[in-house]
């Protein structure tokens, strides 16, 4: 399944994804390009929806209008859906996990129809910000971003922008930080020093990757009017051990917010997760520690 049909499934709570397609998509199994370009400073990214996203949205949505497209500035990774209207032009709207509210629209856009086989790699589009403005045109190219692991190219481009990277005091022989998208407060730890230069170079590039797919997710989350944060942070370090944990929870849909307790293990031996844990409840790290260590030295001494 592809990034458009992806749902968040968060404490049984299923989020939608708001934009569906502008053109009647012939039966083929190809997806729609996805397009960048510029608007002023903005660097934008723009999707028509596929024949797949179409009937997974149709079948979810409770009440109208239903959206043609969808598009985001990176900077601020806010996915604002598009709705036909009867004068051609596509407004601007917000996304809820229901529908689409179109009752203040923030721009227009007028595109052409792409050819049944999306054989195609400039668009010319119009955008104004009020009915009655002159439209700008803007020059939409087919990004050449392909798939990286589970990622898509539209997760990758939404997920990644500015960030901040802190380093904190050394203890038990380890240096380690943070690393922060500025735009959805989703946070990863990193490591400086205390460990071999190849686990550190994999565990801080494997964590540069979770932090796009989470920062994608959260804000796709709160681009439909949902909320969610978190107070994750290094609860342990050691030569042997790191331990990621907080409370992390929002709105995601449902009827009320959801919150629980996650908890990441790693045996910085060789970087890998060892053990994850989620509840409603907070995890004794101590605990966590002796246990996760006692199992070690048990699978040593059968080995060995």
């Amino acid at each position: 399944m592809n990034r458009s049909n992806r749902v968040v499934a968060i404490c049984g709570l299923v989020s939608m994804i708001a934009g569906l397609s502008p053109i009647a998509l012939s039966q083929t199994e190809k997806e729609p390009p996805l397009f960048v370009g510029q608007l002023g400073d903005k660097n934008l990214v723009f999707h028509f929806l596929s024949a797949e996203e179409l009937n997974f949205q149709g079948s979810i949505l409770e009440r109208g209008p239903q959206a043609l497209a969808e598009y985001f500035d990176r900077s601020i990774g806010k996915v604002i859906p598009l709705v036909k209207s009867e004068d051609g032009w596509s407004i601007e709207c917000s996304a809820t996990f229901r529908g689409n509210d179109c009752t203040n629209p923030t721009g227009y856009w007028r595109t052409p129809e792409l050819p049944g086989d999306y054989k195609k790699e400039r668009l010319t589009v119009e955008w104004k910000s009020n009915l009655g403005d002159a439209p700008v045109k803007v020059i939409l190219t087919v990004s050449q971003l392909e798939m990286s692991g589970d990622l898509s190219a539209w997760q990758q481009l939404l997920g990644t922008g500015k960030t901040s990277l802190s380093q904190l005091p050394k203890r038990k022989g380890v240096t380690t930080g943070i690393l922060t998208d500025d735009r959805s407060g989703v946070s990863v730890p990193q490591v400086f020093s205390g460990y071999s230069a190849e686990v550190m170079k994999r565990f801080n590039s494997n964590q540069s990757k979770e932090l796009v797919e989470r920062a994608s997710q959260r804000l796709e989350n709160h681009s439909m009017g949902g909320g969610e944060d978190d107070s994750y942070e290094i609860k342990y370090q050691s030569t042997r051990f790191l331990v990621w944990a907080g409370g992390t929870g929002g709105y995601y849909g449902g009827n009320h917010d959801q919150y629980g307790y996650d908890v990441q293990m790693y045996d910085m031996k060789t970087g890998d997760l060892l053990k994850t844990t989620n509840s409603f409840l907070k995890y004794d790290i101590n605990e966590l520690i002796v246990s996760e260590t006692q199992k070690l030295r048990n699978l040593s001494s059968k080995s060995g």
